[in-house]
């Protein structure tokens, strides 16, 4: 879903990347994170999926920084910069908001686990 100013995705590709971008732990922990706060660091998304699914830090920094970050920038659900080890809401961040909402507010209703 990369923005393109001579292409509107179509509905078909929207959903598929906005289920997409949700059907990771990693990717989940990173978005809804940035739902309580529109800025977080690398270091506390580590922390917090390094308890959540009892893994190695060092692991958890590897898959993050060489795919899931890199997944959800290139959708521009995410900014981030490695050099200053932010991670902040991306432009299209608003576009998947509505779902993570809706998710995690019928968690219960629908026994999963989220994030």
């Amino acid at each position: 879903m990369q923005s393109n100013p001579t292409r509107v995705p179509n509905p078909a590709e929207l959903t598929d990347d906005l289920f997409d971008a949700l059907s990771d732990t990693y990717r989940r922990t990173v978005l809804t994170t940035l739902v309580q706060s529109p800025e977080t660091t690398f270091d506390e998304v580590c922390a917090t999926l390094t308890d959540r699914i009892n893994a190695d830090t060092e692991y958890v920094g590897t898959v993050l920084y060489h795919t899931q970050l890199p997944y959800l920038a290139a959708r521009e659900f995410i900014d981030y910069s490695m050099e200053t080890r932010q991670i902040r809401q991306g432009p299209e961040f608003q576009t998947i908001l509505p779902l993570l909402r809706l998710v995690g507010s019928a968690r219960e209703t629908l026994q999963i686990s989220w994030p």
